[in-house]
């Protein structure tokens, strides 16, 4: 049983003197106790009066109040201490049953005497929400002359039932090492090239517009004082028609018909350039048929590539869908972007202090490494949305990098998504991210599964974990004494 005697002086009440009495109580004091039985929380309050003078007129209302964690009041119901005469009046209204009060009081009484206990008694059900919670008085005194309504709170006790263990979890970040940022964009060039010929024909179809297309990509890369350009490959691809080999063949002529190209316009370093032929390209003709809607016998045309390893045999296949017609459609819309070459431009990216970074992960995070996007992060408040954006960023750009992954976890596990901490972090065998997981379970009060990766963490050395299995234990032994 908790037991405590508090005394609380209402200065708020004291009114000048009015025929030479003070008119509202100078002093109130209380005592209260709380104890649990099963489900149900005590709460005894006992009001005493002494020396409290309420004039004839004059009333006092005294309203516990309970306050949670949250700022929400629950107003219990209140004590009404009344003078002589506005007694009289309200308990008439009593008798015939006329409403008096907003909240019907649990004690009404009149004043009398010099000193005076008035009780009172309130059994709650005893829910989380009273953990950590206030109890408060609100007073309300009325009917003296000239003064209008009194009206103030007081605090009685804070804390009146133990609040609950709060766990302080720490989740585990990794500082990426500051690697060399050697990096590479590959971009596609459609040129049109007459039918089984290799020579670029700058004027041939749209072939203009394709190489200022690719003029501006090259021009952008090599003006860039932060990048430093260490070679280029120029990669040629034919559609799945016609003979396999002479495809293959063909697709290396125009590779390096285009390779020359570039090499004679931008005067590249022979030694810097390299060309290659793929010939048809399947994978890509399996992506555009299962990504367009449009073609018909996607299923059976995705079947035929899938499981007929005969390249002439595949190729009959599809010639023989629907009487020809599929196959017609292949040709005219899917065929054609198939033939293209690919030209890649490798690079290293200069090292950026943090201000520059800021600037260069809005517009191309790709010259980042892990090291600086983490560095730029923790620039940002913990609970900023550019901290979260980072991360997001960082992950995107490095998807199968597992530091990027424990390190976007930790984020969302501080950003209140441990749910998404928990799929990302699946597969990885590291400290950090057992720890993190642990953390990510705890949040979700499954204490069996943050145990088991807590203490898999803390066996690999982990000091992040020992210390959360520490407040997970603390925490479970807590809610143990309350029950």
């Amino acid at each position: 049983m908790k037991k405590l005697y508090i005394t609380i002086l209402l200065l708020a009440f004291m009114l000048p003197l009015v025929a030479g009495n003070i008119v509202y109580p100078e002093n109130i004091h209380y005592s209260f106790t709380t104890e649990r039985e099963g489900n149900t929380l005590n709460i005894h309050i006992d009001i005493l009066l002494e020396d409290v003078h309420i004039p004839s007129q004059g009333m006092v209302v005294l309203t516990p109040v309970i306050r949670t964690q949250n700022r929400r009041d629950y107003h219990l119901s209140p004590a009404v201490i009344a003078g002589a005469k506005r007694y009289k009046a309200i308990d008439r209204l009593f008798a015939y049953d006329n409403p008096v009060f907003e909240q019907a009081p649990q004690v009404f009484v009149k004043r009398k005497g010099k000193s005076q206990r008035i009780s009172l008694t309130y059994a709650l059900t005893y829910e989380e929400w009273l953990y950590g919670s206030d109890l408060y008085i609100y007073g309300d005194a009325s009917g003296c002359v000239n003064c209008g309504n009194i009206q103030n709170e007081y605090l009685v006790e804070k804390n009146i039932v133990p609040s609950l263990f709060t766990p302080q979890y720490l989740v585990s970040y990794i500082v990426p090492e500051a690697e060399i940022k050697e990096r590479n964009e590959t971009f596609v060039a459609r040129i049109n090239y007459v039918v089984d010929r290799y020579e670029l024909l700058p004027d041939y179809k749209n072939n203009g517009a394709i190489l200022r297309e690719v003029d501006a990509v090259i021009r952008e890369l090599q003006g860039n004082p932060d990048l430093t350009i260490t070679h280029h490959t120029v990669t040629g691809y034919a559609s799945p028609e016609g003979n396999f080999n002479s495809n293959i063949i063909l697709s290396k002529n125009r590779a390096k018909a285009f390779m020359n190209y570039l090499q004679q316009k931008y005067n590249w370093d022979t030694d810097k350039i390299r060309y290659d032929g793929k010939g048809e390209d399947w994978d890509g003709l399996r992506k555009a048929v299962v990504d367009n809607p449009n073609i018909p016998h996607r299923e059976e045309i995705v079947r035929i590539i899938d499981n007929i390893p005969d390249i002439a045999k595949r190729k009959r296949s599809l010639q023989a869908l629907d009487g020809g017609k599929t196959y017609s459609q292949l040709l005219k819309e899917v065929y054609p972007p198939l033939r293209r070459n690919e030209f890649e431009i490798a690079y290293i990216a200069r090292s950026f202090n943090v201000d520059e970074a800021r600037e260069v992960i809005r517009k191309r995070p790709q010259l980042l490494n892990l090291n600086e996007m983490f560095l730029v992060a923790n620039s940002y408040p913990k609970d900023s949305k550019e901290f979260k954006e980072v991360f997001d960023i960082a992950v995107r750009m490095f998807p199968d990098n597992n530091i990027s992954k424990i390190n976007a976890a930790a984020m969302e596990i501080e950003t209140g998504s441990s749910e998404r901490a928990i799929e990302r972090l699946q597969g990885i065998d590291t400290s950090e991210a057992w720890n993190n997981m642990g953390v990510a379970y705890a949040l979700q009060e499954n204490f069996e599964e943050a145990r088991r990766y807590f203490q898999q963490a803390v066996q690999a050395g982990n000091e992040n974990a020992r210390h959360n299995l520490e407040q997970l234990n603390k925490k479970e032994e807590n809610k143990r004494s309350l029950r």
